[in-house]
């Protein structure tokens, strides 16, 4: 699947999951390296700041090596932001053996990482 594809379907989890009151919304969405099948997984609002409530941590569940991760954060105006994974979302993705990792930077601006040769 396209990265482009991935990102919008990302942005689709971020808008039709999370709780319109934060100043962002953030999705994300995987292919399983196993059998190709597509999961998703969005943050959630924490009465106190931690990473088991990221979207990226949440979805890591679901993947098996070999995955491919898209992540997109929305602003409120619905302008798409920086979604790097934190370093312990990105030590997570590691550990369960993620491929790529392709996230927004800006509108219509993606990065990559590539997390496994």
């Amino acid at each position: 699947m396209k990265t482009e594809r991935l990102l919008d379907l990302a942005a689709g989890v971020a808008l039709s999951r999370i709780e319109r009151t934060q100043n962002f919304r953030l999705g994300a969405v995987g292919i399983r390296g196993r059998d190709g099948v597509l999961v998703s997984g969005y943050n959630e609002l924490a009465p106190e700041p931690t990473w088991q409530v990221h979207a990226e941590a949440r979805l890591c569940m679901k993947l098996t090596p070999g995955s491919v991760v898209a992540v997109v954060r929305l602003l409120a105006n619905g302008n798409w932001a920086m979604a790097k994974c934190c370093h312990s979302c990105e030590r997570l993705l590691r550990r369960k053996g993620v491929k790529t990792v392709h996230y927004s930077i800006a509108p219509n601006e993606f990065g990559t990482l590539h997390l496994m040769d």
